[in-house]
């Protein structure tokens, strides 16, 4: 129990890691963009102060002139009046708006500012070309990439150990599970044989004085004989439960099968089909039998009670329309000794399990809508 808090700080440090890598990243290249704007702004304005010193008669070359000492100037316009310039402009060249500056597209950084030259007041469109900066950005993006990839890196590796740790805690959660069976197994054997051979007696001179009784005496003895033969019955489940026998395999038609069952439980509903099996017959026979008379506790409340077994090539279902497994139970289903029905020892599914899992399938109980239960037994592949 000690090592949970000091695995779930183990996870939270695991995340926080790759979580600070990507922040580090994030703040990175916010500061890269805030770079590239500022150097790109920086040679706007040089370009304006440029304009300013330019004799008024040399304007229209402005752009060729520049480009000499600017190489990431791309084009030039100068605006004296409002005329075939966009909307803004008037306010440029008022003094309300200082400066513009938009992204283009094309990858072209456009600055609007204003400039005075020989007393007037202008509007320059300085098209920058935005790789210019790119020289900025190497050391940033290398940066960016390496606490990128660290990050994912860092989450693979947790997800990883998230997934290993969660799968220890599932087998050791089985192995748990199965030595306390085990446990359970080995007290149940060690009882039932103790139990049997004095129950054998009791139940024989009961018969007896039975026998020898009249009257309200013999109303006595047969309740007494009952809850020996509850008793008998218990005792015989927990040996089933202990020892699972080895299976007898043989191939084994769906056919044979339902012959079988129907003279024993024939209440339920067998859909013919041509599956067949390689597996013992016996066995099947009792899981499938738990199975159907637990199917009948369900519905003996019903109105119109509804019992099917259904064979398929890989799986067997009996389905009812039962009220459906029962809230307090649903994780406890397989365990020895859970049950809800007043006269039931709870083994009943944990014996279908084990002689499922003798035969190589797996039994799963599910609720079926609107209601009712389904139990299949499905064979693994190999």
């Amino acid at each position: 129990m000690k090592s949970m808090p000091r695995l779930a700080h183990a996870w939270v440090l695991l995340l926080l890691l790759p979580a600070g890598l990507l922040l580090n990243a994030a703040v990175l290249w916010r500061q890269l963009n805030q770079a590239r704007t500022v150097s790109l702004r920086d040679t706007a304005a040089r370009v304006a102060a440029h304009l300013e010193t330019l004799p008024a008669g040399e304007l229209a070359n402005a752009g060729q002139i520049l480009a000499e000492e600017t190489t990431s100037l791309a084009n030039l316009q100068i605006f004296e009046t409002p005329a075939n310039g966009p909307d803004f402009l008037p306010g440029l060249l008022s003094g309300q708006e200082l400066f513009r500056f938009e992204e283009l597209p094309s990858g072209v950084f456009r600055a609007w500012v204003p400039f005075h030259n020989e007393g007037r007041t202008l509007v320059a469109a300085i098209d920058l070309d935005s790789s210019s900066t790119e020289h900025l950005a190497a050391g940033a993006l290398r940066s960016v990439a390496i606490s990128a990839l660290s990050a994912a890196a860092l989450l693979a590796l947790t997800g990883f150990f998230v997934w290993t740790q969660r799968q220890e805690a599932r087998r050791r959660e089985e192995a748990a599970r199965l030595a306390r069976l085990a446990e359970i197994g080995r007290l149940g054997a060690v009882l039932a044989h103790e139990i049997r051979n004095p129950l054998g007696a009791v139940k024989g001179f009961l018969q007896l004085s039975r026998e020898k009784s009249s009257g309200d005496n013999k109303f006595y003895l047969d309740a007494a004989l009952e809850q020996t033969s509850r008793l008998e019955r218990l005792v015989q489940e927990l040996l089933q439960f202990a020892r699972t026998p080895s299976p007898q395999c043989r191939p084994t038609s769906w056919r044979e099968v339902t012959a079988r069952l129907r003279s024993l439980a024939p209440e339920a509903t067998y859909l013919d089909g041509d599956a067949q099996w390689l597996t013992d017959p016996d066995m099947l026979e009792q899981i499938l039998l738990n199975l159907i008379r637990n199917a009948q506790d369900a519905v003996s409340d019903q109105h119109a009670p509804e019992i099917r077994v259904e064979a398929r090539q890989g799986s067997i279902e009996v389905c009812d329309n039962g009220p459906g497994i029962p809230a307090e139970i649903r994780s406890r289903l397989f365990e020895p000794f859970a049950t809800t029905k007043a006269q039931g020892t709870g083994l009943g599914l944990a014996i279908s399990r084990n002689l499922a899992e003798a035969l190589g399938a797996r039994l799963a109980l599910e609720d079926r809508s609107p209601s009712g239960t389904r139990a299949r037994l499905i064979w693994r592949t190999s």
